[in-house]
């Protein structure tokens, strides 16, 4: 249970982060997320939040060594996913 709690703090501290990312602080503004948009500041303390939040979890389970390297492990491939299905991927016209 903890597992899936820390997969979902570090998804949600990703999704916050891109969001008042400075290439797509202008898509955040025109959609349903606007709010996240008008305190960028709030919401990246708020993804750091969600950071420490699952590191905490994982150290608590595991350890201080193996926790946060358990971290790095459930994030690298939750930043891939989340890049590949945000972004526009197309192929360069020549």
């Amino acid at each position: 249970m903890i597992h899936l709690v820390a997969f979902l703090l570090i998804l949600l501290g990703m999704f916050l982060l891109y969001a008042v990312s400075a290439k797509h602080m202008e898509k955040t503004k025109k959609s349903r997320f606007h709010v996240l948009a008008q305190s960028a500041f709030i919401t990246r303390s708020i993804a750091l939040l969600c950071f420490f939040a699952a590191c905490g979890s994982l150290t608590y389970i595991y350890g201080n060594s193996i926790g946060i390297v358990s971290w790095f492990i459930f994030a690298t491939p939750l930043v891939f996913l989340l890049i590949c299905t945000v972004n526009d991927l197309k192929a360069k016209a020549k």
